[in-house]
């Protein structure tokens, strides 16, 4: 199995201050967390319902998905939480 390696400096390249201080307040609310070739995806409960969401460790830059459309240009909460999540407690 690919194990993604993940650091804070990459995130913070992604993703703007106040995504990454509003994902700290998420972190460890995610579900069905997976890693599938060295991809991390991950379903997390918000305002509006649950999201299916991806992080992208095989690329660079990281890329992100989300399904929550209305966050872009690196303001996603959702997708910042999973890669903190990730970073604090691997789930390998």
């Amino acid at each position: 199995m690919n194990v993604p390696k993940l650091t804070e400096e990459q995130l913070k390249a992604v993703f703007s201050p106040e995504a990454m201080a509003r994902a700290e307040g998420v972190v460890g609310q995610l579900q069905d967390c997976t890693v599938k070739n060295g991809d991390l995806h991950a379903k997390i409960k918000g305002n509006h319902g649950s999201y299916n969401v991806t992080l992208r460790t095989s690329q660079t830059p990281l890329q992100v998905d989300c399904q929550e459309k209305s966050t872009e240009n690196g303001t996603c909460t959702h997708v910042a939480a999973l890669g903190l999540s990730y970073m604090y407690t691997p789930w390998v």
